[in-house]
């Protein structure tokens, strides 16, 4: 039973935010509604008029009588009965009409709505067999009709919004599809399996997709893709990569890359490229536990702090700016050969252990699905670029740095590579730039327990940069490290309009 602050309303406010589908005596402060039965359709949209999803409805807010539809996911349209003390089964036929020429869906039941004392909602859910053309003009009426029980009223009590019609329109759908991540490292032994989905925000049609290439591919081993598609599931497609050689020269870097394809009517944003990388593999001993200098996950405010060389437009000079973001281990299967137990989580049970890489560390947000932060002071780079996680998931870089430590056993120095991947960054208009970033450098440890990175960056982009842009960094695991380092004698990055 969930209680909210004590009001005092008029009765047919106190009813306008009992939602039915919960208890039926429902408390709103200390007020119980005990009033006639009533019946209506309970379509909770967002702040962008989009529905929510059914395990978000909110009490206390007005459904919507019209909807503006723009995906192709089901849509499911909830019903609910507010009936004190319902003590048996009843139903409810409901009908509707369609104006306009789009007709391909199904909906799901047909007519009949069913309630019970456990459970004071039903649901009707519309089902799309193929997507309709912008522009097209067409609406789904619907109106409930009659209830088996002539106690319950149709629609709410009250001269506002009743809620016994719903009116569904048709708008554009623009699709979109992305990767879940921009990179996955594999062993490299013919056989191994990886899984990686691709997410469709908008929804998408199965039939739809098993014509279409939904990305490009560019080889560096060879391997088997399966496609998997869930019954049910319609904004996520599992894909399951299958080694079929064996690559396991320790000296060399393979990459395969795949790109969303931009021709499709799924059209590519966030992460829109994957690589699957079998990395370096050079001896080392995971006991020496490099990452674990750069990142506290007891202190939610930890950050890598660092001076990048740019142009300094007032002194007309390059100079060392200071930045930080925040630092993260980079997680990874008990399997993974670098491995290092983090927590048991206080049980005996192994399926719910932790484990950290013990040589690589990434950048990323306290919220990475609603902000961004500044990963190598990429954000400093750039003017106009949009701060939206969605629209610009290259500046949370989860997988940023790999540690070598010199002769794979030292604990105080060794050299550093910027994990390679390609990242994505938008600007405020939506125009798309795609990044391949790589790098290498030292690291060593300067004092007691602070360590400096000494790290050149590389950074490749034809339109932004012209090629590849160069750029210098000196990093460290605390803020102790003092004033700027000293000047370089190199150019440096000067802030780009994107």
């Amino acid at each position: 039973m969930k209680a909210i602050t004590k009001i005092t309303t008029p009765l047919f406010l106190l009813i306008a935010i009992i939602w039915g589908c919960e208890d039926s005596d429902k408390i709103i402060g200390e007020t119980i509604y005990n009033g006639p039965p009533f019946l209506r359709f309970y379509l909770i949209t967002n702040s962008n008029g989009e529905p929510i999803g059914e395990g978000d409805r909110q009490i206390g807010k007005e459904p919507s009588e019209e909807l503006v539809y723009h995906s192709l996911k089901p849509l499911k349209i909830p019903v609910s009965l507010t009936y004190p003390g319902l003590n048996k089964d009843i139903s409810a036929d409901y009908t509707y009409k369609t104006a306009g020429d789009f007709s391909d869906f199904t909906i799901e039941p047909t007519s009949k709505l069913n309630f019970s004392a456990s459970n004071l909602y039903d649901t009707i859910t519309v089902y799309f067999n193929q997507r309709w053309e912008a522009g097209t003009e067409t609406t789904i009426n619907f109106e409930l009709a009659t209830c088996s029980d002539n106690t319950v009223s149709i629609g709410h009590l009250n001269n506002l919004t009743q809620n016994k019609t719903l009116a569904v329109s048709l708008g554009d759908v623009y699709t979109t599809a992305t990767f879940s991540s921009n990179r996955i490292e594999i062993t490299g032994k013919a056989g191994e399996q990886v899984e990686f989905e691709v997410l469709l925000d908008n929804g998408f049609l199965p039939e739809e997709i098993e014509g279409l290439n939904l990305f490009n591919e560019a080889k560096g081993f060879e391997y088997t893709l399966e496609k998997v598609i869930e019954d049910g599931n319609y904004e996520s497609i599992k894909y399951i990569m299958t080694l079929t050689e064996d690559i396991q020269n320790d000296d060399v870097e393979y990459i395969s890359t795949l790109k969303i394809n931009e021709e499709t009517p799924y059209h590519p944003t966030g992460n829109s490229t994957i690589q699957i990388v079998k990395p370096l593999n050079i001896p080392r001993d995971n006991a020496v536990f490099t990452a674990s200098n750069f990142y506290n996950l007891n202190d939610p405010y930890y950050r890598i702090y660092g001076e990048n060389w740019m142009w300094h437009s007032a002194d007309q000079i390059c100079k060392w700016v200071a930045w930080n973001a925040f630092a993260y281990p980079v997680v990874v299967d008990k399997s993974h050969p670098n491995a290092v137990l983090y927590s048991n989580n206080g049980t005996p049970e192994e399926d719910d252990d932790i484990y950290h890489h013990a040589f690589q560390v990434g950048f990323n947000s306290r919220e990475p699905e609603r902000t961004i932060i500044n990963s190598f002071n990429l954000r400093r780079w750039f003017n106009n670029e949009s701060s939206n996680p969605g629209n610009s998931p290259g500046f949370n870089i989860t997988k940023a740095m790999e540690f070598y430590p010199k002769d794979g056993v030292s604990e105080t120095e060794g050299t550093v590579l910027v994990i390679s991947q390609n990242i994505i960054i938008r600007n405020l208009d939506g125009k798309k730039y795609e990044i391949a970033i790589s790098g290498n450098g030292t690291y060593s440890e300067i004092s007691s327990g602070l360590f400096e990175i000494i790290l050149t960056f590389k950074a490749y982009n034809e339109e932004l940069f012209g090629g590849t842009q160069i750029s210098y960094y000196r990093m460290y695991n605390n803020s102790s490290y003092g004033g700027d380092p000293e000047p370089l004698n190199e150019g440096c990055i000067d802030v780009i309009d994107l």
